[in-house]
């Protein structure tokens, strides 16, 4: 499961960054060769080459996102990466914002919040975020940076957009999912980030999913291997991860 302690996401990240791992990952490229490569397209867009700079933390977010991920993420991330070549560019956000989730537990609070607040009202700022994360996550700089990293990489992702009042943001038109693959793949990267089983209704209208529209149903869940069905009551069910 993921660790609650590690915020992790400290970097403001380009979605254009990410596309090159997940497509040399895709490839076969060996990791420290994709390492290499990512130094050297950096190097002129991220400043701080020092060790513990800010391009080699930046290197390592996105390595974490898609290389160095955790044992029990190593399956689904290869089967994302099987998913990436084959789905359109604004699918391909989704995919690394699942992965993103499913690697760090601060970014998918900090979409849960986002998604709670756009459902009242029309925007929201940094501010009022800042103040819900902090109450899980503890009133730290170190907290409230990389919130707006957070919000920060998602305005770049075309996920949020700003407005014209300063430090605040309204969601961008959601994306509709229609890779069959990519559907159960978003689906257990929210249980992943989730830790919990979860109905249909609970996953498709989860408010850190607010950015994108999921059509599941239990039928073609059953039929993937990495899904668990149980039946209750009243004809409710709940979905959890095998």
């Amino acid at each position: 499961m993921v660790d609650r302690k590690i915020i992790g996401f400290d970097r403001k990240i380009q979605l254009e960054w990410l596309d090159l791992v997940a497509d040399w990952a895709s490839q076969g490229i060996p990791h420290p060769k994709i390492r290499d490569e990512l130094y050297s397209v950096l190097a002129d867009q991220v400043l701080g080459d020092a060790k513990g700079g800010a391009r080699s933390k930046t290197v390592t977010v996105l390595t974490r996102i898609w290389l160095n991920v955790p044992k029990h993420l190593v399956e689904f991330r290869d089967e994302g990466l099987s998913i990436f070549r084959g789905i359109s560019s604004k699918e391909r956000k989704l995919l690394h914002l699942g992965m993103t989730m499913a690697n760090y537990r601060f970014v998918f609070d900090v979409l849960t919040q986002i998604g709670r607040l756009t459902n009242l009202q029309d925007e929201f700022s940094t501010a009022q975020i800042d103040r819900r994360i902090i109450e899980n996550w503890g009133n730290t700089q170190r907290v409230s940076r990389s919130v707006r990293h957070v919000i920060q990489s998602l305005r770049l992702w075309m996920i949020l957009r700003q407005t014209n009042s300063r430090g605040y943001y309204k969601t961008e038109l959601q994306v509709i999912v229609k890779s069959k693959k990519l559907k159960k793949w978003l689906a257990q990267a929210f249980l992943l980030s989730y830790c919990k089983p979860a109905s249909i209704d609970t996953i498709t209208n989860h408010p850190s999913l607010f950015f994108m529209k999921l059509e599941l149903n239990t039928r073609d869940l059953a039929k993937t291997k990495n899904f668990e069905i149980t039946n209750h009551s009243l004809g409710d069910c709940s979905i959890s991860l095998r």
